[in-house]
């Protein structure tokens, strides 16, 4: 089974509301068998883009360095639901790691405006032209 077909076995379950044990543990079985436990953060993350384009709502993440005020957070949700043409709904955290900025995240959708993201981007760059 490939990444998609986890994804979309889980909308299903969710869907149906197939949360039993013996579901859940099958699940696990398979991903093991597969050898797909590293890629469940992928599957949930995919899993949750189909929810949310078969529901026309977005589940949006938002993780910035200092906190943001209500009017900054509205503003965000309302730009997003304006490109998406979906209902935002917005988890919101504050994640000091990031040194400045913010990353919005959304299934597998991410705009990393982040002082940590243009640091990793420039390492990347440089190693590319093996520069460092």
């Amino acid at each position: 089974m490939n990444i998609k077909d986890f994804a979309q076995i889980i909308v299903y379950a969710d869907k149906n509301q197939l949360k039993s044990r013996e579901f859940i543990s099958a699940l696990w079985t398979q991903l093991y068998r597969d050898k797909s436990l590293n890629k469940l953060e992928a599957i949930i993350r995919l899993a949750q883009a189909i929810k949310d384009k078969e529901e026309k709502q977005m589940n949006v993440t938002i993780r910035s360095a200092t906190p943001l005020s209500d009017l900054q957070i509205e503003d965000v949700k309302h730009a997003l639901t304006q490109q998406f043409k979906k209902e935002t709904i917005i988890n919101y955290n504050i994640d000091s790691s990031l040194g400045a900025g913010i990353i919005i995240t959304s299934g597998d959708w991410i705009l990393d405006a982040s002082l940590r993201g243009k640091i990793e981007q420039l390492g990347r760059t440089l190693k590319e032209h093996n520069e460092i």
